[in-house]
């Protein structure tokens, strides 16, 4: 069985029970065990007795806390259970195919999310992650161990500028892992399908921080599919138009990246076209990140309309932290503090 590799909680199964007291459920479920489902992100293994239907949308409001969530409405995971014994409902409710020891969780939006119609407006509640493009470690370590980036990101181009090549691939993402960065993308590389596929399936064995960066090609698109389908993280990379982006959800790729500087050197509204790229990743598993951020000013909008996954430079996110009122209060504070 293929599980989407997040950082590392080892699956293991769920136990389906009635339970009268479920909100809304026919059928209700409680955990057992240490374990992880891809819930457009993930439940964490701590949320016990999670109640059916309704229990699922419990636990992904509160992994929404932990700005896990992907996607809108619709809940995917492939999760290996108990015989489900003569329980209709779970085949009714949760799809349950008898026949197999897994179950596909798919819970369409008649079950997530009647009377809220605000929902695919919620992501815009979440807090926003930031990933720092760099593979400088000297700058890009500090960041990942105070907690300030969820993660890194890199591409060939940003290897060569800060030093670094192909080769270099398993030291960075060993180092960054070391350092507590939760997500480390590393970009495969090949002149054709073949060669590229080659290059990113040397990358899979790295770690479960990892995901694969491929372009947004036909043999990048085809390469990424069969990563997805064996539950290997992918971002599609330098997305240019909304059907690329739907595209890659199609395909269950974990993210797409629009590069927005490059974008806003091309087209009148580059903010308008990464908004409806990801309107159309709604009810999907796959996340806009977007790249190519060149100022503080950018990354504003970008979180403003509702987009949760930035990455840019050091000096880029290091903008985004400062405002001199801000270095004012602090300097007036230790003024103060020291004349006690």
């Amino acid at each position: 069985m293929q599980w989407r590799r997040r950082p590392p909680i080892r699956p293991r199964h769920l136990r389906f029970t009635d339970d009268d007291d479920a909100p809304e459920a026919e059928t209700s479920f409680e955990h057992v065990g240490e374990f992880r489902v891809d819930v457009v992100g993930h439940i964490d293994p701590d949320v016990h007795d999670a109640g059916g239907v309704g229990g699922v949308e419990q636990a992904r409001d509160l992994e929404a806390r932990e700005t896990e969530l992907r996607g809108d409405l619709a809940l995917l995971a492939t999760i290996e259970v108990e015989p489900p014994g003569d329980d209709g409902g779970i085949e009714q409710v949760l799809g349950h195919d008898s026949s197999s020891s897994t179950t596909l969780i798919r819970a369409q939006s008649s079950h997530v999310s009647d009377g809220d119609a605000e929902w695919k407006d919620r992501r815009k509640d979440l807090p926003v992650k930031l990933y720092a493009d760099s593979a400088r470690l000297d700058a890009v370590l500090p960041l990942v161990e105070a907690g300030l980036v969820a993660g890194v990101t890199t591409n060939p181009t940003i290897l060569d500028r800060d030093g670094h090549s192909e080769a270099h691939r398993p030291m960075l993402y060993e180092t960054l892992a070391a350092a507590g960065a939760r997500e480390i993308f590393l970009q495969a590389v090949g002149a054709d399908e073949r060669s590229l596929r080659s290059d990113a399936e040397s990358l899979v064995p790295f770690g479960d921080r990892l995901v694969v960066k491929v372009p947004a090609t036909a043999a990048g698109f085809s390469v990424a599919a069969a990563l997805a389908s064996g539950g290997v993280p992918v971002l599609v990379t330098a997305v240019y138009s909304v059907t690329q982006a739907a595209s890659a959800a199609a395909i269950g790729a974990a993210y797409i990246a629009p590069y927005y500087g490059r974008l806003a050197d091309s087209v009148a509204d580059p903010l308008a076209l990464v908004s409806r790229m990801d309107a159309v990743l709604a009810g999907s598993g796959t996340r806009t990140l977007v790249a190519s951020v060149r100022s503080a000013e950018a990354a504003e909008a970008l979180a403003l309309a509702g987009i949760r996954h930035i990455t840019a430079n050091v000096p880029v996110l290091l903008e985004m932290m400062h405002h001199p009122a801000s270095e004012a209060s602090a300097a007036e504070f230790e003024r103060v503090a020291s004349g006690r």
